[in-house]
């Protein structure tokens, strides 16, 4: 069955919101917003993962490297390696993995 949703329209920017938009045993999508200033915290991802930008500024720290992503840009990173984010702004991204 074919069904539209605005999630990635409708999700704000207040402090950090995590939304699950689709789940497969191959794969999962999900929506990350960012208020400017907000820091996801230094963890690991379980899975090889590709970050997407749809809006905003962040400095994506992985390993010894940080990464200036802006809108429509996108990085690619390896599970089991210590990253973590800081929006420069108000910033929207997807994370499949």
């Amino acid at each position: 069955m074919t069904q539209l949703f605005n999630t990635i329209k409708d999700t704000g920017f207040e402090g950090i919101t995590v939304k699950k938009l689709a789940e497969h045993e191959a794969y999962e999508i999900v929506l990350i917003t960012l208020e400017g200033g907000a820091k996801i915290p230094s963890h690991v991802a379980n899975r090889d993962a590709q970050l997407i930008m749809l809006e905003g500024r962040i400095k994506f720290h992985i390993g010894d490297e940080t990464y200036d992503l802006s809108s429509q840009q996108t990085i690619h990173f390896d599970k089991n390696i210590t990253h973590w984010v800081e929006a420069e702004e108000d910033s929207k991204f997807v994370l499949v993995k």
